[in-house]
């Protein structure tokens, strides 16, 4: 009896042994940074991308270097999250980190006078290239797109390159719990009548041109506070949203097909 209680109490010390091993190799990076863990005094050995932020896509001209971030690794299996700094690069590199594209860096960290290192590809986009010339095969009556003013709190509700567009009215909308809009104000350039309804989350525009607009042409702003990228601004389609041109015979007539676009940036 004395012989199997010590079998059975070697086998539960030797399950618990494990599954304590298991639980310390199980974290995930979310759970690595520990701040009562005394990292100094660890060995690197290896550092290596995390899939979830190397798959992730960045606006080039927001793009800060600590929104990289790589997984360290101990010897003694614990590991970290690091983010870039601008000390782990080259010069050369910091510069291919200037523009959209798909650069490949490589990364060199330090720790305790040893260089770790690893090649790793950002993904940086321009999302605005994605509102240029959005009628560019002439299949739209007209396109009309609100793009943020990246250098003020504004929106810009713009006419792109058309037959000729004489009069206008629809409506645009946004979640108000992320974006708010105001003071709308008329391109003091063009001569007609002008008429907003404005609230905290749409704006209804009547305009009335004296002359046809033909070019790329600005018709007003509007000013928003909060966060333009996810406010979820786009058209109403519950409104009589309407364009009309003038045909031959200087007659008016409603566009088809009529483009409404909204910027993601």
């Amino acid at each position: 009896m004395n012989n199997l209680k010590k079998i059975f109490i070697f086998i539960f010390t030797l399950i618990l042994s494990i599954s304590l091993f298991a639980c310390g190799k199980d974290k995930t990076p979310d759970d690595k940074n520990d701040p009562e863990i005394d990292w100094s005094s660890k060995r690197v050995y290896e550092i290596s991308a995390i899939e979830e932020y190397q798959e992730q896509r960045f606006e080039y001209d927001e793009f800060t270097l600590d929104m990289v971030k790589f997984l360290v690794t101990y010897t003694d299996n614990t590991s970290r999250v690091v983010p870039l700094e601008e000390s782990m690069l080259e010069e050369s590199d910091l510069n291919k980190l200037k523009k959209a594209g798909n650069p490949r860096i490589y990364i060199v960290y330090e720790w305790n006078g040893e260089l770790f290192g690893m090649n790793y590809i950002v993904h940086l986009v321009d999302s605005a290239l994605l509102d240029q010339d959005l009628n560019k095969d002439g299949s739209h009556g007209a396109v009309i797109k609100a793009i943020r003013d990246l250098n003020q709190n504004k929106i810009n509700f713009i006419l792109e390159k058309s037959s000729g567009v004489k009069a206008l009215q629809f409506k645009y909308k946004c979640n108000k719990d992320v974006m708010t809009i105001s003071n709308a104000l008329k391109n003091a350039n063009l001569n007609g009548i002008f008429d907003f309804e404005i609230k905290d989350d749409y704006v209804i525009a009547t305009i009335m041109l004296s002359d046809v607009i033909s070019e790329e042409t600005t018709l007003f702003t509007v000013d928003f506070t909060g966060t333009f990228r996810t406010s979820g601004l786009m058209v109403d389609d519950t409104f009589n949203n309407q364009v009309y041109g003038i045909d031959e015979n200087l007659q008016p007539v409603r566009l088809d097909n009529v483009l409404y676009h909204a910027s993601i940036k």
